[in-house]
């Protein structure tokens, strides 16, 4: 590794842009140094944006910086395909707000929101398949707290369960092919009865309308 400070394209210690390469393998050339990352530096912190880059050059990842933490969006990379594949909110250090996960061909995967980094609220998981709703959460610090649904690659409900801070804790329940296969009680993580019903319900036969925020806290 090669460090430099530079400001206005030339070498400082003071408010500067560090600029870290790589370097040849056999380390006998500077000049054969490639750019690994970036970071503007005022009074010894962060500050702006930090760019990190592949060995060829490419840019793969970028983090914004207030006062030396992690603040706003910061943004990965493939580095194949160079397309987005993970965004995340930040503030004051912390994952607060949302963070998306991609496949390299743009299909979201994961959409998971935090506060103070740790899971708060709404998360929902996608097919890697075809992008369809495979499963719907709901968390409290960082614990599993309310309804959650999984669903099969048809879109077809498989399981509703009931948590409360990380434990199952009330009903849940198993469907096959839109029927009532198992209905469990749980309390505080640990199943006290099986309500003995079996029955073929037309309501869920299909996936139950997706509106997360009224719908499934």
């Amino acid at each position: 590794m090669l460090t430099e400070y530079y400001k206005d394209g030339t070498p400082c210690e003071c408010e500067y842009m560090e600029r870290i390469y790589y370097i040849s393998d056999n380390n006998e050339s500077v000049e054969s140094k490639n750019l690994l990352l970036e970071v503007p530096i005022i009074n010894g912190r962060q500050e702006g944006e930090k760019r990190t880059y592949a060995r060829n050059g490419d840019l793969v990842c970028t983090e914004s910086f207030v006062n030396g933490k992690t603040d706003g969006v910061a943004k990965e990379f493939s580095p194949v395909t160079l397309s987005l594949i993970r965004e995340t909110e930040y503030k004051n250090g912390k994952k607060y707000g949302t963070s998306k996960n991609f496949l390299t061909n743009g299909m979201l995967t994961m959409l998971i929101n935090w506060k103070d980094n740790q899971k708060e609220g709404l998360s929902i998981f996608y097919s890697t398949l075809n992008g369809a709703v495979v499963q719907i959460s709901n968390y409290k610090e960082d614990k599993l707290h309310g309804m959650t649904y999984v669903f099969n690659e048809n879109c077809v409900l498989a399981k509703s369960s009931m948590w409360e801070h990380g434990y199952e804790h009330g009903r849940t329940k198993i469907f096959g092919a839109g029927i009532l296969l198992h209905d469990y009680v749980f309390v505080h993580g640990t199943k006290r009865t099986m309500i003995n019903k079996h029955y073929r319900s037309s309501f869920f036969s299909q996936r139950p309308p997706l509106s997360p925020t009224e719908n499934f806290k």
